[in-house]
């Protein structure tokens, strides 16, 4: 899954998965330095970060 939070745009293995988020969704900043994500409904998760400013 890759989540684009400039165009809060949403793909799953590069298909459009737009459809899977919610109006609870929310397409959130974080800061630079260490952050801690909590993931739910899910058994396993890997996640990573790339600045798109550089």
């Amino acid at each position: 899954m890759r989540i684009d939070c400039e165009t809060e745009g949403v793909t799953i293995d590069g298909i459009d998965a737009r459809a899977y988020v919610t109006l609870a969704s929310d397409f959130f900043s974080l800061s630079p330095g260490s952050c801690e994500l909590s993931f739910t409904g899910c058994s396993s998760h890997a996640s990573s970060f790339r600045e798109r400013w550089l």
